[in-house]
């Protein structure tokens, strides 16, 4: 749970203001968590609503009070503020029962004065400002609840009424809608995590038969089967297409173009195969398409005569801190009837890229007959995906298939004949890391399972890409691996420990916004914490607001089934642990904000489960970079007002 600092009063509130502006990314509370109902009766609400018209009308002209009671009987206008507002009050209300007995009585008072400045701070609108002192000093529970110190003073300092006279009243909707998004923000103080309590109706994890059509040949002689892309550059100006052909080598080329069915241009690949134990693989083919054009629809077709295939894909936006983009996450898919719920699940998102955290196939789970053929049925199971929308692959510890006893000891040996990677765009020697940059995301995948301590290729790799990340062009910042750093399942516990004592410093330092991981066959989301700092000899796990947030998202489907049991007590970093199967999505809308959705596949159905506001770690941590999220927070009132002005 986050302590105030005892400090001088100057830094007490500086600390305090600074934590504020960060709580949203903290994400310790949020609405799922309170569990706020909406009551339009509710006493709260009315209280709110009335306290805050005093405060507007203080000082305020007898015209101006009538054209506010007139803006009142407005019914659309009201329903808006209406809404927002109980919102707002309630939340307040079920944060003053969480926090009331575990701060007030702990920490120094502050005088009127004091509030007034440490509003001033968050640099509000001038026209809100007084509203915003007003409607906390109203009721001393209220300040208690969002600044966590009880006042001294009650009443508008003269200092206030003047502040007001001299700035105007302004749009009395506008006021009320910004201070309504904020007051929602503010309210995520903090809060012990959450297990949830859904009980997933029990799916036996079976595998899809091998005669199902999710793992049908497609038709015709030779036909490419296996269809998959993946981004091919730094940039995102090229992708590797790849497939397979059963029966022959046949033709290795890809034609493309800007229009269905009319191919400018030629791509020529190459192609291979390999033996793994007593399995012959088909003929792989691997094309780089290079040369794009940002933000273009490309269609593509490869084969030959009656048995060649059509698809398309999308290249991304070109680099820019402002663009939006949607990331799918899956990891830990496999092959069964769940795999499939999860994989159609996520398809229905649209998303316009997958973030993949490890574990394919579990082709090292069947007998050692199938392990190639199950490689194969993968491949197959997830073209209708894959071949469409980039999937951004990271290695799990299912790829790594060492078998000694069937003289299979090269690691990772059926992955990498399948699943290329652009590595040397970002300088590493090895396809099991690499980095790539996607509209305004730097995304850095790391291998769970390869040396990573000090002085190894991929410490030293890991150093300079974090180096070479440019956060003025690319301001979102992730982290992909297979093993969780924070854990709180039984399964697998403490496993990713290693790998946090020698990166962990790197990303607080460097502040990653999000680290995905998978290997849990569960979704758990942390707090913003680090276990970098020591006392007295040892370390322990602290609120941290340069540090990630880690999200485990190895529920895909796989036929290991789901690991529910959970650690109790729920340690303090751990926000939110559900073990069932499901997706996540990423959507960043600019550079300041990106939205975050946790989905269950709650037997069969998408269930949104866990949610939140992400912020984004760069540009939310100075004067200027405050002065920018204020303007987009602007933009989106100024849209709202626009809205109501039009109803």
């Amino acid at each position: 749970m986050r302590k105030r600092r005892a400090s001088s009063t100057e830094n007490l509130f500086t600390t305090t203001i600074d934590e504020v502006d960060n709580l949203v990314s903290q994400n310790e509370v949020t609405l799922e968590n309170i569990g706020v109902t909406i009551d339009v009766d509710n006493d709260i609400f009315s209280f709110s609503i009335q306290h805050l018209s005093m405060g507007a009308n203080n000082g305020a002209t007898s015209k101006k009070r009538k054209k506010e009671d007139a803006m009142k009987d407005k019914a659309s206008e009201f329903e808006i503020i209406k809404g927002v507002m109980d919102n707002v009050a309630n939340a307040l209300r079920e944060g003053n029962e969480l926090f009331k007995d575990m701060y007030c009585h702990k920490v120094p008072p502050i005088s009127g004065e004091e509030t007034w400045n440490l509003l001033k701070e968050c640099e509000f609108d001038n026209n809100l400002l007084t509203d915003m002192y007003c409607f906390f000093m109203s009721d001393i529970d209220k300040l208690r609840c969002v600044f966590q110190c009880p006042p001294e003073a009650s009443k508008l300092p003269a200092f206030a009424c003047n502040f007001r006279r001299t700035q105007g009243e302004g749009s009395m909707m506008v006021r009320l809608l910004l201070l309504s998004c904020v007051l929602l923000s503010l309210i995520s103080i903090g809060s012990a995590g959450v297990t949830s309590a859904f009980i997933r109706t029990e799916w036996p994890s079976v595998d899809i038969p091998l005669d199902n059509e999710a793992f049908a040949v497609p038709k015709g002689y030779n036909a490419p089967q296996q269809v998959h892309i993946t981004q091919g550059d730094y940039d995102g100006k090229a992708v590797i297409i790849s497939w397979v052909t059963a029966d022959e080598p046949g033709s290795n080329k890809v034609r493309y173009g800007l229009s269905d069915g009319h191919y400018d241009f030629t791509a020529e690949g190459t192609v291979h195969n390999y033996t793994f134990y007593n399995y012959k693989s088909g003929y792989l083919h691997q094309a780089l398409v290079d040369g794009l054009q940002y933000d273009t629809k490309y269609y593509y077709e490869i084969g030959d005569g009656d048995s060649s295939r059509k698809f398309w894909f999308q290249t991304p936006p070109q680099i820019n801190p402002d663009v939006s983009y949607k990331f799918g996450i899956i990891g830990d898919l496999g092959q069964t009837f769940n795999s499939l719920s999860t994989l159609n699940h996520c398809m229905k998102t649209g998303a316009q890229a997958i973030l993949f955290v490890g574990d394919l196939s579990y082709a090292d789970r069947y007998d050692n007959h199938d392990i190639g053929v199950r490689w194969d049925t993968w491949g197959r199971f997830v073209e209708k995906s894959a071949a469409y929308q980039p999937w951004i692959w990271s290695a799990g510890n299912h790829e790594i298939e060492y078998f000694l006893h069937l003289g299979e000891v090269t690691p990772f040996r059926n992955y990498l004949q399948r699943y290329p990677t652009p590595y040397p765009a970002s300088k590493s020697s090895n396809p099991l890391w690499y980095a790539i940059r996607r509209g305004s995301a730097h995304v850095i995948v790391l291998s769970s399972y390869s040396p990573f301590v000090k002085y190894t290729p991929q410490w030293k790799w890991l150093e300079q890409e974090l180096k070479n990340v440019n956060r003025e062009k690319t301001p979102w910042l992730i982290v992909l691996m297979h093993s969780p750093m924070y854990n709180s399942n039984d399964a697998h516990f403490m496993e990713g420990e290693s790998m946090r004592v020698v990166f962990e410093s790197w990303f607080c330092q460097y502040k990653v916004d999000v680290v995905f991981a998978g290997h849990v066959h569960a979704y758990e989301r942390s707090y913003r914490i680090s276990n970098i700092f020591r006392s007295n000899g040892t370390s322990h796990t602290v609120p941290n607001k340069s540090a990630p947030i880690y999200i485990t998202v190895g529920d895909g489907g796989n036929q290991e089934g789901l690991a529910n049991r959970f650690r109790d007590p729920q340690p303090e970093y751990s926000a939110f642990r559900e073990a069932s199967y499901g997706h996540s999505t990423l959507e960043i809308m600019n550079r300041t904000h990106a939205f975050y959705h946790w989905n269950r596949n709650d037997d069969g159905k998408l269930t949104p489960a866990d949610s939140f506001v992400l912020h984004n770690q760069y540009w939310g941590n100075n004067h200027r970079r405050r002065k920018l999220k204020k303007n987009h927070l602007h933009s989106v009132i100024s849209s709202l007002r626009f809205g109501a002005e039009r109803l």
